[in-house]
């Protein structure tokens, strides 16, 4: 094992084909590697139990640079104390078709179910066809009997709201929140390191075999939320939560910002930036969220045309 030093930390993404996938990924950016068919999500940071992404150019997992960094090069002494494996999930979906109407567990039923955290996470829209929309939360109060009834009747997605998306909008999905991402979009999604997800109702749909897909009605009507959701979209440029906070910033051409160490930046429009610490220049590209490490300081950005990136903290 070796730790990469006077770099920011880079990773190797993850594609994933879904039955639900779409080509829109492939088209997002030149990427390295090749983008099978129907890919629905990319992870592009991951330190999820058998997917893990690597540091680019090391077979190092990110547990295992944080078990290493004990100068801090990397991590805060706070962010190991804390952490032994990075607590996010980094990706992006391309939802060919509605996905399934589903919940997450919060971190007390992951933990006793699976051994592993809850799920709360944010999504911005990168992209999305004429009238796409959200399934988020209940239109109104509901119990959990009318839930199962409406489940097993086939009726659900007519009790959740339906929201239309804007590119660059901002949505927090707390764990036990009913939604589903609608056709047609494509969104980036900041998450809590945990890949367990319950399907409420899944619109009949057959896997590759012909079989419908697996519901998990039981465990969906322990986690889920039963409050109503207002509709109104979070008109913001900012999302805080007690897992993640994350800023979206917009940088002219030829501006120059500075930012902080100890977070991942994220690149969502433009070609490129330049990332600078003292003597230290790096080019980033689009969709190559990297960490800045504790040892940068004064670190600044600045790109050649407009760019819109992410500056992504972890409590």
């Amino acid at each position: 094992m070796f730790i990469v030093m006077g770099k920011f930390l880079r990773f190797q993404p993850i594609f994933l084909p879904k039955i639900w996938g779409g080509n829109h990924i492939e088209k997002l950016k030149s990427w390295d590697e090749e983008v099978p068919q129907n890919c629905g999500e990319v992870w592009l940071v991951s330190d999820v139990n058998s997917q893990e992404t690597y540091q680019k150019g090391t077979n190092q997992t990110l547990s295992q640079l944080i078990d290493l960094d004990v100068n801090h090069a990397f991590f805060s002494p706070s962010f190991r104390k804390k952490y032994q494996k990075f607590p996010l999930l980094i990706k992006i979906i391309d939802a060919r078709e509605d996905l399934s109407i589903q919940v997450h567990p919060n971190d007390e039923i992951a933990q006793k179910k699976h051994g592993c955290l809850g799920k709360t996470e944010s999504w911005i829209i990168l992209d999305h066809e004429k009238d796409a929309f959200l399934y988020l939360g209940w239109k109104n109060e509901m119990t959990r009997q009318e839930i199962q009834t409406a489940s097993q009747g086939g009726w659900i997605d007519s009790e959740i709201n339906q929201i239309q998306v804007q590119k660059n909008d901002l949505f927090f999905i707390p764990a036990g929140l009913v939604h589903s991402i609608g056709k047609g979009i494509v969104l980036g999604e900041i998450q809590q390191s945990s890949d367990v997800t319950y399907r409420l109702f899944d619109f009949n749909r057959k896997d590759a075999n012909g079989h419908l897909r697996d519901l998990h009605l039981e465990e969906s009507l322990e986690a889920v939320s039963l409050d109503s959701y207002t509709t109104v979209k979070n008109n913001c440029d900012s999302i805080e939560s007690q897992y993640f906070s994350y800023s979206l910033h917009k940088l002219n051409d030829n501006e120059t910002i500075e930012i902080s160490n100890n977070q991942l930046f994220w690149l969502i429009e433009g070609n490129e930036v330049e990332i600078s610490s003292y003597e230290i220049t790096e080019r980033v590209t689009k969709h190559e969220p990297v960490w800045i490490p504790n040892s940068f300081e004064h670190v600044r950005v600045k790109c050649n045309g407009i760019a819109h990136f992410l500056t992504i903290q972890i409590p």
